[in-house]
């Protein structure tokens, strides 16, 4: 049954990425890139992007979108008067030079939409359902809901927008900490064209399916065993292309990792294929990364340190019963498993891995745990004392 849902999967995948091809081609993918690459100036990268954005939405789809440009920004997409399809409300924001890598710049973005945010609702403007930044090399893409509860507090308000992220500091501030920017950006640059078209295809889906699953509503992640454990099934039954390969303590550092956004050095997805996920060791595991960000995207994954505390006691709870009886899988953060690392390192030597022995007292049948995993990897199958 497994199999044939995994297959079924994969057909609904080529079908969804076929009719994207036809709304947005190789070729417009192609004149994009040119178009951004020779960019003079911010107006220049604006222009393109708008460009390829009214193609997708206005001019090859069919639901009666129109862009237009409210208190001046770069581009708002909406239904026009009349249409029935309201779900798509989709702002649009454009610099040049900035890293979207770094938070600091996907903040000011973020910092500049919510300014606007608040200028629409004191005019009677329906908020954005979807904030999409993009620079000259990269893209990224929020569920607009996750940032509205700025707009009730005091903030200041009264500054043109463009200059928030220099004069609105604690507004940046809050938004530096905030989990919903632990996104991962689309990226237009390095690799061959078909990857730089694939991740823009990859954009494109993932606000297309933000606007699917309802994309206006954002859920507070209540910490409880039942909450989690509920997160935990759905996520294991549309994060993984391969299943049967993924081991339990693995999915579970995966949905720590993507809850908390706490580990973005070593749990990413790679920035020009959202279909692998990057773990710690430079593996790759294969996922639905389109399904997976829109699902993510719903949750406020803000957390207070008590609630991170049981977060992790939780954690544990996630591996089957049957699994960690007679695998050892127990769920260790790998913060912890790193500060190890470094001790050990100081104690004995930096080579300590190359000839010494491990007791893992915590492993069960096999030496498996995270611990362990971390330490030593080339004997995660000698079994224990």
């Amino acid at each position: 049954m497994a199999k044939l849902e995994t297959i079924w999967r994969q057909k609904t995948d080529d079908q969804r990425r076929k009719a994207l091809k036809k709304r947005l081609t190789k070729k417009s993918a192609q004149v994009l890139f040119n178009s951004l690459k020779s960019a003079a100036n911010e107006k220049d990268i604006e222009n393109a992007w708008r460009k390829v954005f009214t193609e997708y939405y206005v001019e090859n789809y069919d639901e009666g979108f129109e862009i237009t440009s409210p208190e001046n920004v770069d581009g708002f997409i909406s239904a026009r008067s009349g249409a029935l399809i309201f779900a798509l409300r989709l702002l649009l924001e454009f610099k040049q030079g900035t890293d979207l890598t770094r938070v600091n710049d996907r903040a000011r973005i973020t910092c500049q939409c919510i300014h606007y945010m608040h200028a629409f609702k004191e005019k009677g403007y329906e908020l954005p359902t979807v904030i999409v930044g993009a620079d000259e090399n990269q893209a990224f893409a929020l569920l607009a809901g996750n940032f509205y509860k700025y707009l009730e507090r005091d903030y200041e308000w009264g500054i043109a927008p463009s200059s928030a992220y220099k004069r609105d500091l604690k507004l940046m501030r809050d938004l530096q900490d905030d989990a919903n920017l632990a996104v991962y950006p689309f990226q237009f640059v390095g690799g061959n064209v078909n990857e730089r078209y694939n991740s823009l295809l990859d954009l494109f889906d993932s606000i297309d399916s933000i606007v699917q699953a309802d994309g206006k509503e954002t859920y507070k992640v209540a910490v409880s065993p039942a909450t989690i454990v509920g997160m935990f099934d759905e996520f294991n039954h549309i994060a993984f292309r391969e299943p049967d390969k993924i081991q339990p303590v693995k999915a579970v550092n995966m949905f720590m990792q993507m809850l908390t956004g706490k580990n973005s050095n070593d749990y990413y997805f790679l920035p020009r294929n959202r279909n692998l996920y990057h773990l710690p060791g430079d593996e790759k595991a294969k996922v639905y990364g389109v399904r997976l960000e829109a699902y993510l995207n719903h949750y406020d994954r803000n957390f207070t340190p008590k609630e991170v505390d049981q977060l992790t006691a939780i954690a544990d709870r996630l591996i089957e019963a049957n699994e960690r009886r007679f695998k050892g899988d127990f769920w260790t953060p790998t913060i912890w498993a790193q500060r190890a690392d470094e001790l050990l390192k100081e104690v004995i030597a930096d080579d300590y891995k190359d000839d010494s022995l491990v007791w893992d007292c915590a492993a069960g049948v096999h030496v498996n745990s995270t611990m362990t995993n971390y330490l030593f990897p080339r004997i995660t199958k000698m079994r224990s004392i």
